[in-house]
């Protein structure tokens, strides 16, 4: 019965939550996905490099990290594909089709803040962005640089 509560054990620290970026994707150009959501202002409009854990499932394309969430929202721009080394967007894209839903990747693109809450009589309501505006932010990536192995072959 003990080996079986050790192999469990095991089993579950390996769950989700306990997806981080692979340091072998660390460049000093490269900001983490938590810098960024830590500090949206600083980022707002512009043209980045990130380092985070891509996530895709039928309701969800985002990236996060362990440390900070799934807040940002990812879309891919019409060129991503043209500025990408070869099926690199279509092997994201279809992850989820083969079960294979988080990785590690470097996205070039555009960090978007979050909107500015709407009030309509004295209630507050804010608009994300992503499947049923459930994110902070959003992300849309122009080019994808590298992604790793995806963790449920590797993890």
């Amino acid at each position: 019965m003990r080996p079986f509560l050790v192999i469990l054990g095991l089993l579950l620290m390996t769950g989700c939550s306990r997806f981080e970026v692979n340091p072998e994707l660390a460049d000093s150009s490269i900001k983490a996905i938590c810098e960024i959501v830590s500090h949206p202002n600083e980022f707002q409009g512009k043209e980045i490099r990130v380092r985070a854990v891509y996530c895709r499932t039928t309701e969800t394309s985002a990236i996060g990290d362990q440390k900070c969430d799934w807040r940002t929202w990812v879309e891919f721009d019409s060129l991503a594909r043209f500025n990408s080394k070869p099926n690199l967007v279509d092997q994201l894209l279809t992850m989820s089709d083969h079960g294979d839903q988080k990785v590690d990747v470097v996205f070039v693109g555009r960090f978007i803040g979050p909107r500015a809450p709407i009030t309509q009589n004295g209630v507050v309501c804010k608009f994300g962005y992503g499947h049923l505006g459930g994110y902070e932010f959003e992300f849309i990536v122009s080019s994808v640089e590298k992604i790793g192995v995806p963790y449920s072959a590797n993890r």
